[in-house]
């Protein structure tokens, strides 16, 4: 074996080309290893994420029903107060006929609020109401005159 330009030719023993044969199937065997398991980690990647595929669109299932739910129940919510109110609006449409009753019969809203266990504020405030009409009143007895 000679070298180019004067160079002293290497040489191996068998001995290093043995080593170095082995060195390159060790490195071969350990890059055939490690690809083996990089492959087997991928694939048990690929397999928790397809359960948490699963996992996660049942869970969003779940949350987009609750989510229904708190909708559906903000609406009946929503309505029941609705009632409510109308309900306390008739209510205080009617004490507030019925205050004035009072007032027109010669008692004063301060005695009025005592007799009737109220603010002097609250009677002034129900007084100010609207009066129910006399085909809608409140609560059904006749108009006094």
């Amino acid at each position: 074996m000679s070298s180019r330009a004067g160079r002293r030719p290497v040489r191996r023993s068998r001995r290093e080309g043995l080593r170095r044969d082995r060195r390159v199937e060790t490195r071969i065997e350990m890059s055939q290893t490690a690809k083996t398991a990089q492959q087997a980690r991928q694939m048990a990647r690929d397999r928790g994420l397809a359960t948490l595929h699963s996992d996660r669109a049942a869970k969003d299932e779940r949350i987009e029903a609750a989510a229904a739910d708190v909708f559906l129940g903000l609406n009946r919510r929503d309505t029941a107060q609705a009632k409510a109110q109308a309900e306390i609006d008739a209510a205080e449409t009617s004490i507030g006929d019925a205050l004035r009753r009072m007032v027109a019969e010669g008692v004063a809203l301060d005695d009025a609020a005592r007799m009737c266990q109220l603010s002097g504020a609250e009677v002034r405030k129900l007084t100010r109401r609207k009066p129910a009409t006399d085909a809608g009143k409140s609560n059904g007895a006749p108009a006094r005159e």
